[in-house]
């Protein structure tokens, strides 16, 4: 028998809890940071998406998902869950969340050489982070826009 059908939502949800808040505590550097994500993920990615406890947990797990995907060289899967990140926080309505999903997005097209949909990614949301007034968001587009045009000898 799976391990997730052992299991009911309630308790899925709690370890996957457990995971995101394990992945915030420690060091982005950290070797193994990403290992309470890639089990939750296991079990949560077992239960249908359409109720919003779910869609809260399932966001933030995609989203540090995708940075996982990243590290192991699977930037296909990585950029397919970022795109399903922003999609759900901004079915939720977490616009910051959503554009730290759209700036890790546009990282991912940035280092497989997709510069245009970077760029794109990139200068669409520019109004949206200056609406929810957040300067480090904000900071961090203008930084990854100019890192495109360095990259593409537009300085």
């Amino acid at each position: 028998m799976v391990l997730s059908e052992q299991l009911d939502a309630a308790e899925i949800i709690r370890i996957s809890k457990e995971a995101i808040a394990l992945v915030r505590a420690r060091s982005p550097e950290s070797v193994n940071v990403f290992t309470p994500i890639e089990n939750a993920w296991l079990l949560i990615s077992t239960l249908p998406v359409d109720t919003p406890e779910v869609k809260n947990i399932r966001a933030p797990l995609l989203y540090y998902k995708s940075y996982s995907d990243s590290r192991k060289g699977l930037f296909d899967e990585a950029i397919a869950h970022a795109i399903e990140s922003e999609i759900l926080f901004k079915e939720l309505s977490m616009e910051r969340q959503r554009i730290a999903a759209v700036i890790k997005l546009g990282l991912l097209y940035l280092n497989t050489g997709k510069y245009a949909e970077a760029l794109d990614t990139y200068i669409s949301n520019l109004e949206p982070a200056k609406d929810i007034d957040s300067p480090d968001l904000l900071s961090q587009l203008y930084k990854n826009i100019g890192r495109i045009y360095w990259n593409l000898g537009n300085n």
